[in-house]
This record gives C-alpha cells, structure tokens and sequence, in this order.
C-alpha cells in the first residue's frame, strides 16, 4: 500500500493506494477518514515482519490473550497501538488509544481501542473505535466512526 498526505488549505488530505486491484481492474483507493482508520486498522493486526523492509511494523493483536486479559494487558495493547500510530502513521495525529474488553454472550471476549483523532480529518466526534475478535485461530477486526 501507498499513503499519501497532503496539505491542501490547512486541511489534511489523507490517501491510501492499494496495490490489489478492486473490482473493475484499477487500484483500488480510499480517501479521508476510511484511509486512516483503514491503516490503523492494519497496524493494529499486522505482525512485525510481514512486511520484511519495515520489520517493526504491527500490533499483533492476535498473538494477546485478550480474552482473559488484565487491565495491565489492556494497558500494553493500549501503549503498543499509541507507539506504532505514532511511529507509522503521524500526520493522523492519534491523540489517545484505550483498550477495553467487550463481552460478546455466546461467542467470548472481544476487544475494543477507542482511538480519539482530529475531527478534522473527518471523525465524527474525533474518535474512532477498533475492534479485534478471535475465531479459533484467527483474527478477525474491524473499525466504526
């Protein structure tokens, strides 16, 4: 993936290029505030080393037991997604992550960060929420604004 950032009027424009291409054949491209959270959203699954020319580059939120996690767990994934936001991804200005534990009945445990960004780049209420579940042996996430 590509990430541009420009600045066009003191407003942040936000791009992500994909290299896998959409439905009718072009790279697909997102803009504005589903771009960041979409990064956000990879940093928070991605492992360090999948991508081999930035081996620091990922949360591995699947590699926690946040089913069963303490609040010094939560407070590890909070202080590991603020590190990498902020190493990775600093012109969307993340401000501040928290990690909770939602219960979901029947299907377990799953955590939620609720990431607080600009407004400006498009939040609702400057806050973004990332969820991570586990099915057996996968992750699963996905955000909401």
């Amino acid at each position: 993936m590509t990430v541009t950032f420009e600045e066009n009027n003191s407003q942040p424009r936000h791009t992500e290029e994909r290299f896998q291409p959409d439905v009718y054949g072009s790279n697909e491209t997102r803009q504005g505030a589903i771009a960041v959270a979409t990064l956000l959203q990879n940093l928070l699954i991605m492992r360090p080393g999948d991508i081999p020319t930035q081996p620091r580059m990922g949360v591995d939120i699947g590699s926690y037991q946040f089913e069963y996690a303490s609040q010094d767990t939560l407070d590890q994934i909070s202080s590991a997604f603020m590190s990498q936001a902020t190493a990775w991804v600093p012109r969307a200005g993340v401000r501040s992550a928290r990690a909770y534990l939602m219960d979901d009945g029947n299907r377990g445990k799953s955590l939620a960060i609720l990431v607080r960004l600009p407004v400006e780049l498009g939040f609702p209420d400057g806050e973004l929420g990332l969820f991570a579940g586990k099915d057996g042996n996968r992750t699963i996430s996905n955000f909401y604004f």
